[in-house]
């Protein structure tokens, strides 16, 4: 659900239609005026399949919404080539006209193999970014791609923003400060463990190189989440595994001027944590006020 600053509200989520394999995306509108929600519109075509809806939105209500939709109904087969689709949206009901946007820099359209979730964030003069993640062939490492959308020309050619080698590269996150610069995190494998990896782009010069936020050395990196403050100061929280088996939640924090700081034990859990539930989750406000929140198995040790 995406909010502006007068407490009006986009909701969107994803819904069968009685066929199977088949989802659509829907979306409705709360308006603070009447106190009421405007009955469910369809946000998606309605003849291919589409789910994992994501939408973001400026404090004026300006936003997008980005989903994953497959090239058919999904009746006959659930894995066919998946496209990433996104179209203007706002907490007034307005809507722009629906873009395919995972076409890279190089120009790869090949969609079949686009796995996992999507991450969508939105600046305060309504330009946008959705992330995913994409293999050009089954033999090759998933690749985090970056779609930059601006509010003066549209939709720009997607490029990859994290490594091209070995990794696999998944479950990114992406987030803006209040001049339109962003931070993007990522949990990458490598043979020898599950690290951090980080990108940030600025309005001047576009993605930058690929980085790390974390390495594997003291434990495996899981479930990156990320937030920014309006300064640019980002925040990642993650959860960690180490090779005495003990969990954490860890945090690393980047500030624009000098870079990560390094990371830290922000909560340890113990061993006997579940961990589904220890994945932790980050938010900040624009003056920087930031909080963490993760769960844990009460039954375990510490806890």
């Amino acid at each position: 659900m995406a909010e502006d600053a007068a407490g009006n509200a986009l909701a969107v989520w994803t819904q069968g239609n009685g066929n199977l394999n088949h989802f659509d995306g829907w979306s409705a509108q709360y308006a603070v005026a009447t106190d009421s929600w405007t009955s469910p519109a369809l946000l998606t075509d309605g003849a291919n399949s589409a789910y994992g809806l994501r939408v973001a939105s400026t404090s004026a209500g300006l936003g997008q919404v980005a989903w994953k939709q497959e090239r058919g109904d999904g009746s006959s087969n659930s894995t066919q080539p998946v496209d990433i689709w996104a179209r203007s949206v706002g907490t007034s009901g307005a809507r722009g006209t629906a873009v395919r946007v995972n076409v890279n820099a190089s120009g790869l359209t090949s969609a079949a193999y686009v796995i996992g979730p999507l991450a969508l964030g939105v600046n305060p003069q309504g330009s946008a970014a959705v992330l995913w993640s994409q293999r050009a062939l089954p033999s090759l490492p998933l690749v985090v791609q970056a779609a930059n959308y601006s509010a003066a020309t549209g939709w720009q050619a997607a490029v990859a923003i994290s490594p091209s080698g070995t990794d696999d590269c998944y479950a990114a996150q992406v987030a803006f400060d209040a001049a339109g610069n962003a931070m993007a995190v990522w949990q990458q494998q490598s043979a020898f463990g599950a690290y951090g990896g980080s990108n940030r782009y600025t309005v001047s010069a576009g993605w930058g190189s690929a980085g790390i936020f974390v390495d594997s050395r003291a434990g495996d990196a899981f479930a990156p989440s990320l937030a920014m403050d309006a300064a640019g100061n980002a925040t990642v929280v993650w959860y960690r595994w180490s090779s005495s088996n003990t969990i954490d939640v860890m945090l690393n924090r980047y500030l624009p001027a000098s870079g990560w700081t390094g990371a830290q034990v922000f909560a340890p859990i113990g061993t006997s944590a579940n961990v589904v539930n220890t994945q932790p989750h980050v938010a900040a406000n624009a003056s920087g006020q930031t909080v963490v929140v993760w769960g844990g198995n009460q039954s375990a040790p510490g806890i």
